[in-house]
């Protein structure tokens, strides 16, 4: 199972890839020194299972999110920029008990990534294959309680009597990530691009048995300016 899912990764990084060494001359697509791109994409994980100290997994289903991405052109090859990415991800945890048992617990979590990158563009026509590395911080809310439930304000409702606010604490954590990809711009006019790409990105989760490797493909639309 886990050679099969490897073997899928490098079959679509290669096929990603594949650009950088067959580019088809065409015309200047226009992107220049002081130029920037602003990206709207649809970032889709291929996750899988990671391990923890004490015999616990966690595992990730497959899930698509939404993101935001900025670049900033250094040269007509060369940029620097960040991406903001989200999603909600299914997750279960099998805890290993000292009894030797299991204990399944099943969720949702919430996903945040903030990512810098430094990215590096191949020729000067419309297909401008790439390759990018990036760093940064990935943030979850696992939605599991860390605490019992806190009473907050209270008022008089005309219509529901009496209401207090009630909210409880989750468990959460932050930890640093990074990562190395490949892809492919391609320019549809002076100011608009589509941007079709994959990352291998690794987090090191706290308390993990090394860092956590996840495979993320993106398809977004650019705008450039």
């Amino acid at each position: 199972m886990e050679s099969s899912l490897h073997a899928r990764r490098a079959a679509w990084l290669a096929l990603l890839a594949a650009p950088l060494f067959c580019q088809p001359a065409s015309a200047q697509d226009g992107v220049r020194k002081g130029d920037s791109d602003w990206t709207i994409f649809v970032p889709f994980l291929d996750a899988g299972t990671n391990n923890f100290e004490g015999g616990t997994t966690i595992k990730l289903d497959d899930s698509w999110g939404i993101g935001f991405g900025f670049d900033y052109f250094l040269s007509d090859s060369l940029s620097v920029g960040g991406s903001f990415t989200y999603s909600e991800p299914d997750y279960e945890v099998s805890l290993q008990r000292q009894i030797g048992t299991f204990n399944l617990l099943k969720g949702e979590m919430e996903q945040w990534g903030f990512m810098g990158n430094i990215t590096y563009q191949f020729g000067d026509g419309k297909l401008r294959p790439y390759v990018t590395g990036q760093a940064g911080w990935q943030y979850v809310d696992s939605n599991i309680a860390d605490g019992p439930p806190t009473t907050g304000g209270c008022w008089w409702d005309p219509w529901w009597g009496y209401t207090c606010t009630v909210w409880q604490e989750t468990k959460t954590e932050t930890d640093f990530a990074y990562g190395v990809g490949v892809g492919l711009r391609v320019s549809l006019s002076p100011g608009l691009f589509l941007d079709i790409g994959a990352v291998e990105s690794w987090v090191d989760w706290g308390h993990s048995s090394g860092s956590s490797d996840y495979l993320v493909y993106r398809i977004g639309l650019g705008f450039h300016h």
